[in-house]
């Protein structure tokens, strides 16, 4: 019990230290320079600071990673320093400003707020449980915890997880480091929740009273892979966050006509920044963000200074990402392109990693293929429960109608440029394969969809505002039928994944939760405490979860550049290479043919599972 308060305790630290140096820094421009747009006064104004807050302390995990200094007392000079600002504002009357907005959102959006403060609260639960999704320890954990155990950045061929940009894994690591894989959890679960508070705070500024803004959090956070994302250590709300905010200032920089240009050189600087960090959390960011803010622009008709100054500080603070896998590869985008970008001698096994190496590039432009992907996954959207495409064309349709009938002026230019990027997302991301049926990578997406569909709904209530009464039961109609949905999608999705909604609590709970979910969990945990005291002579192949001891054992590497370790299957052979390269134990079942071969001897027995020596 203690332990999980830590957790929260040192997840809330972080969070604190990201606000307090992200307001920092966007009040000062703000205040300084931006007579028509005052930053620090909104909700979207609060979001853009908690992420560029994380955009700071990311790039400070970096840098300290390239000397090989991402230890505890930096770590905790840079959260010291960075939560500063933000004491010093609860103490000039922050607090008072926090609770009359909170009164205004629940005087006019309780109706929403209710409901999704609800979701966000079983978010919260489902992350306070131990992490046990294979995607999540093998893609993130392990490779935050190698950064930990390494104080940096390192380098490893066999395993091409340690080449893609890993700006969400730096904050995990940043967890790791405070505690457990927990600490990671919530940060994440923090990630969707801002993803909420964009949608809510972009769709104010332009369009909608509160309960509409409420309205469009409710629709993002009932939307079936919200929870599912919010309750694990995925990278995925990282990059829909950063997009997010990059999208909300082009858009605010593209409705202030009577803005002088140096606040539109600032908004411009900070949505680079936010698309270059979010391309630095994946690599499909440059597909469904990148290219679609690059339109968005264009069609907007900034100037040519806006432009480049945008694309620049995108590149700029994405190209260390580049910089380091030039410097080791060759391949600035490796492990994307190895087939023909190199470097050579790549494993096979990296070389054919279906997750991460790019398809033929010949498959997929044929113009029948691109038409059958857009089809295709518009229909498929409601497979998993993912309506929003589906109400956002119908309102759509309507609304357009609606101004039709009525004479109206056309869309004004925000929900036009928002439209840019939606349309240009999801036509780019689903034939270069960036986009799939869960809708994972096009949260920023699936967040637009929301301020449009709130906004379409404005829209039909003004015109149709006679008929108010059968306006609010179908408005009260379609958010039950929501929340009904959600709820069955969620039951349903976490009994298949055999994951609790609510987390065990105390110690011994949370380790058989663990061990039922992870194979060879206690006898690998074991193995980790046995080496903290007395630490094994040489690398150890075989070991795997949890998550500390994938890749690494109590503090010290473990077989990190093998392909396989499968000890089941090695042969007499196979041991003089292991031992050139370190290792000298092998933990788990071998053939008969090793074991009567005189080159293993047996160790001591470990959780039930023996240890044997290499010999020569």
């Amino acid at each position: 019990m203690l332990a999980l308060i830590l957790d929260i305790l040192a997840a809330a630290w972080i969070i604190a230290a990201a606000n307090g140096i992200g307001g920092w820094l966007i009040r000062r421009h703000s205040e300084r320079e931006s007579e028509g747009f005052r930053m620090h006064f909104g909700l979207f104004g609060r979001f853009i600071e908690q992420a560029a807050g994380f955009a700071v302390i990311t790039s400070a995990i970096f840098f300290l990673g390239v000397i090989h200094q991402f230890k505890p007392p930096a770590v905790y000079a840079l959260l010291g320093l960075s939560v500063l600002p933000l004491i010093v504002r609860l103490r000039s009357g922050e607090i008072h400003r926090w609770i009359a907005a909170m009164r205004l959102w629940r005087k006019y959006a309780w109706p929403l707020l209710v409901p999704t403060l609800f979701i966000i609260a079983v978010g919260f639960s489902t992350a306070l449980s131990p992490e046990v999704r294979y995607d999540s320890i093998t893609y993130h954990i392990s490779t935050a915890m190698l950064y930990v155990v390494n104080r940096g950045h390192v380098e490893i061929p066999s395993s091409v997880l340690t080449y893609i940009p890993q700006n969400q894994q730096l904050l995990y690591a940043l967890g790791l480091m405070l505690g457990s894989d927990v600490v990671a959890r919530i940060i994440h679960w923090w990630f969707g929740v801002m993803l909420l508070i964009g949608t809510a705070g972009l769709a104010r500024i332009f369009f909608v009273n509160p309960l509409l803004a409420a309205g469009g959090a409710f629709l993002v956070a009932s939307f079936p892979i919200w929870l599912y994302l919010a309750s694990s250590t995925y990278i995925d709300f990282g990059p829909a966050v950063y997009l997010l905010a990059a999208v909300g200032l082009i858009d605010i920089s593209g409705s202030e006509r009577r803005a002088p240009p140096r606040p539109q050189l600032w908004l411009m600087a900070w949505a680079g920044i936010f698309a270059g960090m979010a391309m630095g959390c994946k690599y499909t960011a440059i597909v469904v963000g990148f290219a679609p803010l690059l339109v968005m622009l264009a069609a907007g008709r900034f100037r040519f200074t806006h432009i480049l100054l945008f694309a620049t500080a995108a590149l700029l603070v994405f190209s260390p990402w580049l910089i380091r896998n030039a410097m080791w590869t060759g391949n600035p985008l490796a492990p994307s392109f190895m087939k023909w970008l190199g470097p050579a001698g790549v494993p096979e096994s990296t070389l054919n990693w279906p997750d991460i190496q790019a398809g033929e590039p010949g498959a997929m432009w044929p113009p029948q293929n691109i038409v059958l992907g857009w089809i295709r996954m518009f229909i498929q959207l409601p497979d998993y429960g993912n309506y929003l495409p589906w109400i956002a064309l119908v309102l759509g349709l309507v609304a357009t109608r609606v101004e039709q009938d009525g004479r109206g002026g056309g869309y004004p230019k925000p929900v036009v440029l928002l439209l840019i990027f939606l349309l240009v997302g999801y036509c780019l991301g689903v034939p270069l394969g960036a986009v799939r049926r869960d809708s994972r990578y096009v949260m920023a997406q699936v967040a637009i969809l929301a301020v449009l569909i709130v906004f379409w709904g404005q829209r039909i209530w003004i015109r149709w505002q006679d008929h108010e009464r059968p306006m609010k039961w179908a408005f009260a109609s379609v958010v039950l039928a929501l929340f009904v949905a959600w709820g069955n999608t969620s039951i349903q999705r976490f009994k298949d994944l055999g994951e609790n909604l609510f987390p065990p609590i105390n110690r011994d709970a949370r380790l058989e939760y663990a061990a039922a979910h992870l194979s060879g969990y206690r006898q690998n945990l074991a193995l980790g405490e046995v080496n903290k005291i007395i630490p094994f002579q040489g690398l150890v192949l075989g070991a795997g979860y949890p998550a500390r001891v994938n890749y690494v054992l109590g503090g010290a590497p473990i077989t990190p550049d093998f392909i396989d370790q499968n000890v089941s299957k090695l042969k007499p052979e196979s041991l003089d290479a292991l031992q050139r390269r370190g290792v000298r134990h092998l933990f788990g079942s071998i053939t008969d043919e090793l074991r009567k071969s005189g080159r293993v001897h047996e160790g001591q027995r470990i959780g039930g599972i023996q240890v044997w020596n290499i010999v020569n």
